[in-house]
């Protein structure tokens, strides 16, 4: 395992701990006309750590704007955010601009500050495990583009470079 693999598992981890304190709701509401029965059943199937793209790829895409609330997003954030670089992983079923993007539209800079340490301390270490992408993998982009979408200054990503 490279070091950037490690450091993005100690991230990932982060989150779990970090998140641990917001439970899977009995039952997350959804507008009738986006999300079905089925869609809502497909979130309570599986325990979180095992839950895959599959499970999650329509919760990611309408989190926050049409399905649940910013709790039910926390809770599922750290698979979200794992899924992202495993193979068959959460950017092949969404983007991860989108996914990203749902950090900003659920304001997650007023969110307490262990919760927003545990997040830049995962897109940093995202940042650094793309950096160590070969040079013509498609993902670098896509992981900085998901990045600018979550963060106002990205100076400190750039001076990694």
């Amino acid at each position: 395992m490279t070091p950037e693999d490690q450091a993005l598992n100690d991230a990932v981890e982060k989150l779990y701990v970090t998140f641990s304190v917001y439970p899977l709701a009995q039952k997350i509401e959804g507008c009738p006309c986006c999300v079905s029965a089925e869609d809502e059943a497909m979130l309570h199937l599986q325990p979180l750590r095992t839950m895959t793209a599959k499970h999650l790829s329509r919760y990611a895409f309408k989190a926050l704007s049409t399905w649940g609330d910013e709790n039910d997003f926390r809770h599922f954030l750290p698979r979200l955010f794992e899924l992202v670089t495993e193979p068959e992983g959460i950017t092949y079923e969404v983007d991860i601009e989108v996914l990203f993007g749902k950090l900003r539209y659920g304001k997650w800079k007023t969110w307490p500050e262990i919760e927003q340490e545990a997040i830049r301390r995962y897109l940093m270490a995202l940042w650094q495990f793309a950096l160590s992408l070969p040079a013509d993998n498609y993902m670098v982009d896509e992981y900085l583009a998901g990045i600018e979408q979550a963060e106002d200054d990205m100076s400190s990503y750039l001076a990694a470079v």
